[in-house]
């Protein structure tokens, strides 16, 4: 019976990893048409607007198709990234960077304060910037109008840590449990944001790969705080008491605008 049951959940995940895979190509190509259509003079107004209607889903979709496909492989697969040295420092700054015009379009404040210009640690330097911008892109998504995004690295003498707090609408004690379940939503209040809540479950796998620990602390209305806390490579490695205190990275915009659905520089 054991094995029979192991071999059904075997099937659900090559069913899903296949279907995201499959499905593909024919949203791609119906985007393409779509695009296509758009670039044509001769398109009226009201049929210009049906087309972009179609690229814009099809780009949310294939978001959507991109992170089951991710976590289908993570279910068939749950330690297949290879970890090296790398730097967790030079990563997070890499990704608040690309952040900022997303950031500066929602009037948002980020600010990354970190007490170390290195922190090495065994990982996958492109998950790794996946995981972060996860948490810069949750943190983005239910924050307040003109709010604050704090991004803090902190280096230890056995770990490293990052925190990303905003200021936004937070999230209940009951659902805090599950926050990172797939396809959950919290509340109504979280409702009204556009996504596929597949991002936490992804971000809470890639840590778990590197053997990381993701918790998250939030009070309704008043904020969230993701931590993420890695192992450092070599806990010899101490950070020396002098120029590396006190490295601050003021990311400033104030400037309202539209709102993209992924940041293409840490895909």
């Amino acid at each position: 019976m054991l094995d029979r049951l192991e071999s059904s959940v075997n099937q659900i995940k090559r069913f899903t990893a296949d279907a995201s895979h499959e499905l593909r190509g024919p949203l791609t190509f119906a985007r393409t048409v779509a695009e296509i259509a758009l670039k044509d003079p001769g398109t009226d107004a009201a049929s210009r607007a049906a087309f972009q209607d179609i690229v814009d889903e099809a780009a949310k979709a294939a978001i959507m198709l991109e992170e089951m496909l991710t976590l289908a492989r993570a279910d068939a697969a749950p330690a297949n990234l290879v970890r090296m040295p790398v730097d967790l420092a030079l990563i997070v700054r890499e990704v608040c960077k690309a952040t900022q015009p997303r950031a500066a379009e929602q009037g948002l404040h980020l600010s990354l304060v970190t007490n170390t210009a290195t922190a090495s640690i065994l990982g996958d330097a492109a998950a790794l910037k996946r995981l972060v911008w996860i948490l810069l892109d949750n943190a983005i998504k239910y924050s307040k109008p003109n709010g604050t995004i704090r991004v803090r690295l902190n280096l230890l003498a056995d770990r490293a840590t990052v925190e990303v707090e905003d200021d936004g609408i937070g999230i209940a004690p009951a659902d805090l449990p599950l926050i990172f379940d797939r396809f959950y939503r919290a509340d109504p209040s979280r409702g009204l944001v556009e996504g596929n809540d597949l991002g936490l479950a992804i971000a809470q796998w890639i840590a778990e790969t590197h053997k990381a620990q993701l918790a998250v602390q939030s009070e309704p209305w008043h904020g969230s705080v993701f931590q993420l806390t890695f192992p450092r490579l070599s806990a010899l490695e101490v950070p020396s008491a002098d120029s590396t205190i006190g490295l601050e990275l003021l990311v400033e915009n104030r400037s309202v605008g539209g709102n993209s659905q992924q940041s293409p520089a840490v895909q």
